[in-house]
C-alpha cells in the first residue's frame, strides 16, 4: 500500500503510479445511490456538500474496476451480507480492504467481531474508514476488536449532504493525534479531508498520519498531480 491513497469517488477513473486506489464503495447488491457524481457536488466556503449516497453496481461488478494492488471499499447493510462479499474479493485475490463504516447518507452497519476476524486472518490491510468527528471510543472498540489502521475520516454529515473539504481538517487531525498518543503500538492512520495544499498535508502529517488520503482534490487534475509530487517527496 503506498503512501499516497487516492478515495472514492473520483479514485474509481483517476490513476496515478505514486498513489493506491481505493475503489468502491461496494455493497452486496446493486444500489443505485441518490445522483451523479458531478451533479450533486454543491461548492460551499471549506469545501463541497455532495449527496452521492451509496451508489454502486454491487460486489459481483467489482472486476471492472479492480486493479492488481487497489483497496477495495466495503459496506454491510447487515451481516449476511459478508459471505458474498468475501466469496467475490478472495475470487479477486484481493489483499486490501476497507471496512466503511462513516457513510453520512446510510448509518446502518452490519459488522460484527466474527467479520473483523475474518477479514484480518485473510487479508493483508484492513482499515475501517470512519465518520468525521467520531468520538474516540468509537476507534478505540475497533483497536480493541483487532483493526489497527483507520481512515480518518469522510466527509460530514449535514441536513445538506455530507460536507468535505478544508473544514474537516481541524477535527481530523486533533482526532488523528489523539489515536496515536493513546493507541500507540502498530497503530496506522490514513489522515484525509480537504488536503489541497501541500501546507495542508504537512499539518495531517505532524498530527501523526502515516498515510495522506485525497478526495476532492482530485476535481482539479493539473493542481492534483503537483500536488502528489509535492507529498511524495515528503514521505
Amino acid at each position: 500500500m503506498k503512501k499516497i491513497i487516492l478515495s472514492p469517488p473520483f479514485s474509481n477513473i483517476y490513476r496515478n503510479n505514486l498513489c493506491s486506489n481505493i475503489v468502491g464503495t461496494y455493497t452486496a447488491k446493486k444500489r443505485k445511490g441518490l445522483h451523479r457524481v458531478i451533479t450533486t457536488l454543491r461548492p460551499t466556503k471549506g469545501g463541497w456538500f455532495n449527496q452521492v449516497g451509496l451508489r454502486n453496481p454491487g460486489i459481483k461488478n467489482l472486476h471492472k474496476k479492480y486493479q492488481e494492488n487497489d483497496i477495495v471499499s466495503v459496506y454491510f447493510e447487515n451481516i449476511h451480507d459478508w459471505d458474498n462479499i468475501f466469496t467475490c474479493l478472495q475470487e479477486l485475490n484481493v489483499d486490501s480492504i476497507e471496512l466503511n463504516v462513516s457513510c453520512p447518507n446510510y448509518v446502518e452497519s452490519g459488522i460484527n467481531q466474527t467479520i473483523i476476524n475474518e477479514t484480518v486472518s485473510n487479508f493483508k490491510n484492513v482499515s475501517v474508514k470512519m465518520p468525521h468527528g467520531v468520538n474516540f471510543k468509537y476507534i478505540d472498540k475497533f483497536y480493541n476488536s483487532g483493526i489497527s489502521l483507520f481512515h480518518i475520516s469522510n466527509s460530514s454529515k449535514t441536513p445538506y449532504g455530507g460536507l468535505s473539504g478544508t473544514s474537516l481538517v481541524y477535527n481530523n487531525t486533533r482526532l488523528i493525534k489523539q489515536v496515536k498518543r493513546n493507541l500507540r503500538g502498530n497503530v496506522k492512520v490514513i489522515g484525509g479531508g480537504g488536503i489541497y495544499n501541500i501546507e495542508i498535508a504537512d499539518m495531517y502529517l505532524q498530527s501523526g498520519a502515516d498515510y495522506l488520503s485525497l478526495s476532492t482534490a482530485l476535481l482539479s487534475p493539473f493542481k492534483l498531480k503537483r500536488l502528489i509530487d509535492d507529498i511524495n517527496e515528503r514521505f
